[in-house]
């Protein structure tokens, strides 16, 4: 249920130009701040890694679990062909 749930919210994130991303960080963190600065770039930056991020682990994982279970059946298979 809520892997569906951040699913779709990365698929929603990925949707989102950065151009909007980038004005939603000027109107909360640079305007009342008065001046640029990193943090603000480095949070916008932050936002748009977000799905990217979460598609690269939900890969990985779901491949670490495969492989998993082929070394298992693999260990299982030697250990009662070596007895």
């Amino acid at each position: 249920m809520l892997n569906k749930v951040i699913s779709s919210l990365a698929d929603i994130m990925v949707s989102v130009p950065v151009i909007i991303i980038g004005a939603f960080i000027y109107a909360i963190i640079v305007k009342p701040l008065g001046h640029f600065s990193g943090w603000a770039g480095a949070i916008a930056l932050g936002i748009i890694m977000i799905p990217t991020v979460l598609r690269t682990t939900e890969n990985m994982l779901s491949l670490s679990y495969t492989l998993d279970i082929k070394a298992d059946c693999f260990y299982t298979w030697n250990s009662l062909l070596l007895r």
